[in-house]
C-alpha cells in the first residue's frame, strides 16, 4: 500500500476514535448531571422530612 494511501487511512482511523471518545464522553457529562440532579433531590426530600444530611 502506498504511503500515501496509508496516511488517509490513519488519519480516518483517528478520527472515527476521536468522535468514538467525544461521544462516550458526552453521554457521561449527561449522567453525571442527571445523578447530580437525582442526588440533589434525594437531600431535598431528606431534608424536607427533617432527617439531618452527611
Amino acid at each position: 500500500m502506498p504511503l500515501k494511501e496509508a496516511v488517509g487511512y490513519v488519519a480516518a482511523a483517528y478520527i472515527v476514535v476521536f468522535l468514538i471518545v467525544l461521544i462516550y464522553v458526552a453521554i457521561m457529562s449527561v449522567r453525571v448531571r442527571r445523578t447530580e440532579r437525582d442526588l440533589a433531590e434525594l437531600l431535598q426530600s431528606a431534608q424536607a422530612r427533617g432527617e439531618e444530611a452527611p
